[in-house]
């Protein structure tokens, strides 16, 4: 009778046979196995699994889950469908693999690379899902020599109103997460994530993100757009609007920005190749740490091959900014200080087209000396001559002698007033245009011409 069939699906042998039935169903709708521990609870209550395992057809572990709790419908199973009210998993550890034809062991095994001959995937679906102290570990192949690259997901730990692994339906081919909560340390790179809300979509080699919000240690924002590897090496089409950000957050993607300042912006990040990314960060409007400055605007960069770096339509305004936040971006320059004003660039770095107006008060100098510089055209930075000039006209110029001679051994105080053009490495420059010094009340002295400076041993 049915009263009977419930009761010995209470019983241990009767829900042993049934779980050998559950799992040997589920198994032939997957390129790999299922395996279990021990197997404890009520099969039509829910089921409490130690020990659960899913190998490949060559028996290799993809997934090693200490302990299972989970709530289903009895007749989804026996229609081949794993669709779980509730689950629960502690520890799990999950290894995924990518071959060279650049599918995942995962995806093999639950057959979501066979959408015509190879038969539908079941759906594997689960509601209220919890990770607790999770893992995974990434393995792809790089390149055409096939070089292995690891990456690893620890402390994983997660709420998911809604978690689907494969589905026979066309439109929802691939894997889906709907994320309540999501805590994970990734490597390479490195990022501390601390919470996450929105939609994880896995498809083949690549995951498309859509979070309202990620919160790292000091920053906040929504993310949209997808991190592929289709052979091995990371590329980025991300969308990033921060409501609080820190720049400490970002260097994981973009080494060169200084550390330190926080605020807010928004970035688009554009993979344009293997070693070229393509960052632009707009709307930005940050300050450091202690009161040391303001920085607005945007800041267009793009990163390689290689070392290379290229401004793009970058346009920036500081207020007292503390100078070494600026030099992780421009290394060669030989100055420090705070800095008011703004710059405009566009172009490569061995010739870059800048447009500045600053005031630099130079902190290396006693009195902290006040200069302003107005004027635009090409320099070179980065180079074996360090920042050089390349046809820069100095449209007015009000230098403190003091900050000058720190510079070049100018035997001369007082002010400099400049208006002319700069050409060559800032050792060996060469100059072309009016000169006005002057010291305190004294006379003032003129000049006209040109005048080349060597600077570069301890005798001008």
């Amino acid at each position: 009778s049915a009263r009977q069939a419930r009761t010995a699906l209470r019983t241990g042998a009767g829900r042993d046979v049934i779980v050998r039935f559950g799992l040997d169903a589920l198994n032939r709708r997957l390129d790999g196995a299922v395996s279990v521990g021990s197997v404890t609870g009520s099969f039509l209550g829910g089921l409490d699994v130690r020990g659960l395992t899913l190998r490949d057809h060559a028996g290799k572990a993809i997934a090693q889950i200490e302990r299972a709790q989970l709530r289903y419908r009895v007749r989804d199973l026996l229609d081949g469908r794993v669709v779980l009210g509730e689950l629960r998993l502690t520890q799990p550890v999950i290894t995924l693999v990518q071959d060279t034809s650049g599918v995942l062991n995962l995806e093999r095994v639950l057959r979501l690379n066979q959408p015509g001959g190879g038969g539908r995937p079941p759906l594997i679906a689960f509601r209220d899902v919890e990770i607790i102290t999770g893992a995974v570990t990434l393995r792809t192949v790089e390149g055409t020599g096939h070089r292995v690259v690891e990456r690893t997901i620890t402390g994983l730990d997660a709420r998911l109103p809604y978690a689907r692994l494969s589905s026979p339906l066309p439109g929802e081919r691939g894997m889906r997460f709907d994320v309540a909560h999501l805590v994970a340390r990734v490597s390479n790179p490195a990022v501390d994530l601390r919470d996450a809300r929105g939609t994880i979509l896995v498809r083949g080699d690549s995951v498309t993100l859509g979070l309202s919000q990620a919160q790292l240690s000091g920053s906040t924002a929504r993310v949209r757009g997808t991190v592929s590897w289709p052979d091995g090496r990371l590329r980025y089409a991300l969308d990033v609007s921060a409501s609080h950000v820190n720049t400490e957050d970002l260097r994981w993607i973009m080494p060169q920005l200084p550390a330190g300042l926080a605020g807010r912006g928004d970035a688009t990040v554009r993979s344009e190749s293997d070693d070229v990314m393509d960052v632009t960060l707009t709307h930005l409007s940050l300050a450091g740490a202690g009161g040391a400055g303001t920085l607005r605007g945007t800041l267009g960069l793009v990163l390689g091959p290689g070392k290379h770096r290229t401004l793009v339509q970058t346009d920036l305004v500081t207020d007292s900014l503390d100078l070494d936040y600026v030099r992780p971006l421009l290394d060669t320059l030989p100055l420090a200080g705070w800095l008011t004003g703004r710059l405009q660039a566009d172009g490569p770095e061995e010739q870059l087209h800048v447009d500045v107006d600053w005031t630099v008060r130079d902190s290396l100098v006693p009195g902290w000396p006040v200069s302003h510089v107005v004027g635009d055209g090409d320099v070179a930075l980065g180079g074996p001559d360090g920042l050089a000039f390349q046809g820069f006209a100095v449209r007015s110029a009000r230098l403190a002698m003091g900050g000058v001679r720190r510079l070049v051994p100018l035997d001369l105080l007082g002010t400099l007033e400049a208006a002319g053009t700069l050409d060559g490495p800032w050792k060996q420059v060469e100059f072309s245009g009016s000169l006005r010094q002057q010291e305190a009340d004294l006379p003032a002295t003129l000049a006209r011409g040109v005048l080349r400076l060597d600077s570069r041993g301890d005798t001008l």
